[in-house]
């Protein structure tokens, strides 16, 4: 029952991010966007990662990643096609066999971590890939912006 309660959370929290994603990327923009739910993920695997003993830790940290990323996937596909229009066929194609790499890697990681033994290395771990994540992200961010500040400027 404990384990159905906790998938019944994060899919909610899932539900609740992309509602609001939906209503406030108009306000704050695609790329803010991705980045604020990127830091909700990031919030929760660090509260999941400090959460032993404590489900309700546990239980705020689940909500914060759930928050974050369902959402963050979806905004992140808008952001490919806004970005190049006539390649977003391949681009989001691209973008989502990232992903099931992304799991896939995760998942070998996780196993690994867990048949060691070192369950505490569980959110720090995933938080690291998550701020590598977000460098790569926001490298992005600045080398798509150059070239319109350079014409711009012409």
């Amino acid at each position: 029952m404990l384990i159905t309660m906790i998938l019944l959370i994060y899919g909610l929290a899932g539900l609740v991010g992309n509602g609001g994603a939906s209503h406030y990327v108009t306000r704050f923009g695609l790329d803010r966007m991705v980045h604020g739910l990127f830091a909700a993920v990031l919030i929760g695997f660090l509260l999941m990662s400090v959460s032993f003993g404590s489900l309700w830790v546990f239980g705020l940290g689940l909500t914060a990643w759930g928050l974050g990323s369902f959402a963050s996937n979806s905004l992140q596909q808008a952001r490919l096609v806004a970005i190049d229009p006539p390649m977003a066929a391949a681009s989001v194609a691209l973008n989502t066999s990232s992903v099931y790499l992304g799991q896939a890697m995760g998942a070998a990681a996780g196993g690994r971590l867990y048949a060691s033994g070192a369950l505490w290395a569980f959110g720090p771990v995933a938080a690291l890939v998550l701020l590598c994540a977000v460098a790569f992200s926001l490298a992005g961010d600045r080398s798509r912006d150059k070239p319109e500040l350079a014409s711009v400027n012409s």
